[in-house]
């Protein structure tokens, strides 16, 4: 539901102690994760600089070498293995340290050994890395045991062939441990002998396809080490004569591995394959590959041996649409399901239920009842955003499927679920049930005409969403004896940095207010929500000088704008607007005013302009805003901005058309961007 009560219109770098949260990991970057028992949470990625901070005491504060040795060959990167441990609230790095050696290194993959400490598996050209356990011969991959207190390097071994960059790297695509402690690693083998292991299900590369663009070296590898990480238990490939790519890994109850990937390296030529490998890497059970291009990109094992598969197509529209295979003990498919967009990760909770995270477009992916829905964030909205689904293990049918509304999530395991800014706070990470948001959750606070939820500013209209954050039963906005909004809705109130904040709406699952005008214009602010004086929810939001949006006709924050005409009529398809005419349209979240309003004031005695510049193009021209300040008998925050059209109008077509207005707060190199259409002549 989207209420209005305004008329009409019813939205790594890393750095040392003193900045903490700078020390926080950039989630574009990191590779893998894991969570401990503690339920600290660790990050690997790799660094492309040698200026990267580090923490005190850690094994190795300092990278080796600035250039990887690549000074003569400038076009290659140099990157060194990173691993970074963050507390269990999220905000604050408990220790940060460079893994690697003179070359290039990086941390693919993360697991949490038995005993508490944490495995670390990736790829090098270095020669001179800390690992004295199975093999010190230095070759292309390498697995190491590090403390959990990040202090010493506890075992290690390099693994794969030899590492070059004049030649295709080996490539871990999966790790995972047993209750033993023995570690499993999966990828891709491209190097020429690759090291099995005597009665391994095959020894050598199968030959690429004669005359196929899709043909290769590449197989899948499958190797077991023992928790010493000194011996090498066996090492098989598992092939074809493509590229093979590998995406996650799986045990069986009965020891057997499954092996998710793909038989290709490109969008043209993969195919997504679960191959079933006996419990001593001496037999291929079964190997499942689809007619449909794309990838596995994660599998689960259920006690009974059923294996579930995720695979995401890999065409060239974004978000694509993925499936769910579950495949009894033999490979036969029992069951298959599409989902309405790209799956990420894949794990069996503990009841049974089938887990999985993705990116979904808002406009594709159905939500079940009461669900969160999305917030239109324009930094995510063609790529998806982030959702979490619980399916029946039998049907595959969802009982659950909802938005995070955060920057990333990763599945870590089957209870615990790794969100960066959850539910669009500027928490930096949490770890969550992978489940419905409990009572009391504010899962989207977004700028109330166009659903953008990054930041607010000053005098912003916003929208609260949330699972019982509001009265049992809705409520409009209502005046004091002043004639101003109240700050109180049948017990709710809204504070932003103990700031009670003007409401205009409020129910069970939704709360619009208006961003006291005092609030800060950068940095963190702190939204608090309580009914009858209890907190319900408290949460940090980024603030900024601005945040505009522009109020949409249908009030979904996409489509034709709410727009009068010059003779106050409405704008619309059967009334159009002429060029050279004077069109209003009416935002919110330009920022600070002067005079500043007072919050929830409707009937101001002074006009009030927005402090911050505003310029409008249309269709690309410039195009002179000829006011800009509070709008007649609407609640201060809500701006009417009158634009005149350029004549004449730049326009695709010598037809009538929607002419897109944008508006521009604060200047083009740093200014907020905020546009769209409506109907011209």
């Amino acid at each position: 539901m989207r209420i209005w009560t305004i008329g009409w219109l019813c939205s790594l770098s890393l750095s040392v102690a003193a900045a903490q949260t700078e020390l926080l990991p950039d989630t574009f970057y990191i590779t893998s994760i894991a969570i401990d028992s503690t339920g600290a949470m660790y990050f690997g990625r790799s660094i492309p600089t040698a200026d990267a901070r580090t923490s005190a005491g850690v094994f190795q504060p300092r990278a080796l070498s600035t250039d990887c040795g690549l000074s003569a060959q400038a076009s290659q990167p140099c990157s060194h293995g990173y691993v970074v441990k963050v507390a269990p609230s999220g905000d604050r790095v408990l220790w940060a340290t460079y893994f690697g050696g003179e070359g290039a290194d990086a941390v693919e993959r993360i697991a949490i050994a038995p005993d508490g400490n944490l495995f670390v598996a990736g790829s090098t050209t270095s020669k001179t890395l800390p690992l004295t356990g199975y093999s010190r011969e230095p070759r292309g991959l390498f697995l190491a045991k590090l403390s959990a207190e990040g202090t010493a390097v506890l075992a290690g071994t390099y693994f794969g062939g030899p590492a070059s960059w004049e030649h295709p790297r080996d490539r871990i695509g999966a790790m995972i441990t047993d209750a033993s402690g023995n570690v499993y690693l999966a990828g891709s083998a491209y190097s020429t002998p690759f090291p099995t292991t005597p009665g391994a299900f095959q020894r050598g590369h199968i030959p690429p396809a004669p005359f196929s663009v899709c043909g290769g070296i590449g197989d899948h590898f499958l190797a077991k080490f023992d928790a010493a990480l000194g011996r090498l238990l066996f090492s098989t490939l598992a092939g074809t004569p493509g590229n093979d790519e590998v995406y996650d890994l799986a045990i069986g109850a009965d020891g057997s591995l499954y092996v998710s990937g793909a038989d290709g390296n490109n969008r043209i030529c993969q195919h997504s394959m679960l191959t079933r490998v006996s419990a001593d890497g001496s037999a291929v059970l079964y190997s499942l590959k689809s007619s449909r291009s794309g990838a596995a990109v994660a599998v689960a094992v259920d006690p009974a041996g059923n294996a579930y598969v995720a695979t995401t197509p890999r065409g060239y529209v974004y978000p694509e649409g993925g499936e769910i295979w579950k495949l009894d003990p033999l490979g036969r498919i029992l069951v298959s399901a599409a989902v309405p967009g790209n799956i990420q990760g894949m794990a069996l909770a503990r009841n049974g239920a089938l887990l999985i995270t993705g990116r979904a477009s808002p406009l594709r992916l159905a939500l079940t009842p009461g669900a969160p829905r999305a917030c239109q964030d324009p930094a995510t909205s063609i790529i998806g955003k982030e959702f979490l689904s619980r399916l029946s293990p039998e049907t595959l049918v969802a009982s659950y499927r909802g938005f995070l509304n955060s920057a990333r999530s990763w599945l870590a395991g089957p209870d615990r679920l790794l969100v960066a800014r959850p539910y669009t706070t500027a928490q930096n990470f949490a770890v969550l049930r992978p489940e419905p948001p409990p009572p009391g959750t504010v899962t989207c606070l977004a700028n109330a005409a166009s659903y953008d939820a990054s930041y607010i500013s000053p005098g912003e209209i916003v929208t609260v969403f949330g699972n019982r954050i509001g009265p049992i039963a809705a409520v409009g906005a209502q005046l004091d004896a002043a004639g101003n909004v109240t700050k109180t809705l049948d017990g709710v109130q809204v504070f932003v940095n103990r700031v009670a904040a003007p409401l205009l709406f409020a129910s069970p699952e939704q709360i619009n207010f208006v961003i006291p005008f005092s609030s800060a214009e950068a940095g963190t602010v702190t939204v608090e929500v309580r009914k009858n004086g209890q907190l319900v929810s408290s949460f940090e939001k980024l603030a900024r000088f601005a945040h505009v949006g522009m109020f949409t006709r249908d009030s979904t924050g996409a489509g034709t704008l709410a727009a009068l005409n010059q003779d106050l009529s409405v704008n619309s398809e059967a009334n159009p607007a002429s060029p050279g005419s004077v069109v209003a349209i009416f935002v919110t979240g330009t920022g600070a005013q002067a005079p500043q309003p007072v919050d929830g004031s409707r009937h101001p005695t002074t006009l009030s302009r927005p402090v911050t510049p505003i310029a409008a193009f249309v269709n690309g021209d410039e195009a002179q805003v000829e006011y800009a300040g509070n709008a007649p008998m609407l609640v201060a925050g809500a701006l009417q901005i009158n634009v005149r059209l350029p004549d004449p109008l730049r326009r695709p077509a010598d037809i009538a058309s929607p002419a897109f207005i944008q508006l521009v707060v604060g200047g083009e190199r740093s200014g907020v961007f905020s546009a769209g259409p409506i109907h011209v002549r």
